[in-house]
């Protein structure tokens, strides 16, 4: 009996977890030769968070993944022996959204260079109607309660009393609000420090999320390593 209730136990622990990671997305791609365009087998790829380094190694093909990733803004190193190391700026990743970033790495064998080649990231086209609304955004925004936030974005419309908001016309009972993957009523008593991002679903809305009539909002919080920033 003891060994039963110890099992759900750590069954109840281990929930929150698997929702929180469900809530996290990717870097992927392919690292060549910018020559040959051959795949670099073994380059490593990194990103970095709050000073600590993490990563991985790119596959027989020249593929990489980096998951699970907390919503933010990363650089992303990619690095391989005799080759110009190369820095992608700025990657952003999103819950349940893959960021590619390939790369194609110089030979520098009997070159000398100046240090690494650093890049931009520019976000690929997204097939789903969304609003993101990241970290660095929300600090700058004067409102602190997440219906307020929610009514800056396209297609949402707020009662006067500030209580309830309307997506394209429906009635507030018919949007739904997610935290970290679970589904939530009532009332939102999440402080904006508290959130990495903010995805507002006016349209289009994927069928993960069932049949909504109106829209959909899903917050995601941040990790312990994010409030360190």
């Amino acid at each position: 009996m003891k060994n039963f209730i110890l099992i759900l136990c750590l069954i109840s622990n281990l929930q929150p977890l698997t929702s929180k990671a469900d809530n996290t997305g990717q870097i992927n791609g392919t690292v060549t030769d910018s020559i040959s365009g051959e795949p670099l087998v073994g380059a490593t790829v990194q990103v970095m968070l709050n000073g600590k380094a993490f990563g991985t190694v790119a596959d027989i093909d020249g593929y990489y993944v980096l998951k699970p990733l907390q919503p933010g803004v990363y650089d992303v190193k990619i690095s391989y022996v005799g080759y110009a190391d190369k820095i992608v700026e700025k990657v952003k990743v999103s819950q349940l959204t893959i960021s590619v970033v390939n790369a194609q790495l110089v030979n520098s064998m009997g070159i000398i260079s100046d240090g690494p080649t650093i890049v931009g990231y520019r976000d690929l086209i997204s097939v789903e109607p969304r609003t993101i609304i990241p970290a660095e955004v929300l600090k700058d925004l004067p409102f602190r309660k997440i219906k307020d936030i929610v009514a800056t974005t396209d297609g949402v419309y707020q009662a006067d009393d500030g209580d309830e908001i309307y997506f394209r016309g429906s009635r507030p009972e018919a949007t739904e609000y997610y935290i970290d993957n679970m589904r939530v009523t009532g009332e939102l008593g999440i402080p904006a420090s508290a959130i990495a991002e903010i995805m507002v679903y006016s349209g289009g809305i994927p069928a993960r999320y069932g049949d909504v009539t109106g829209g959909v909002v899903v917050i995601t919080t941040k990790s312990y390593s994010m409030y360190q920033e």
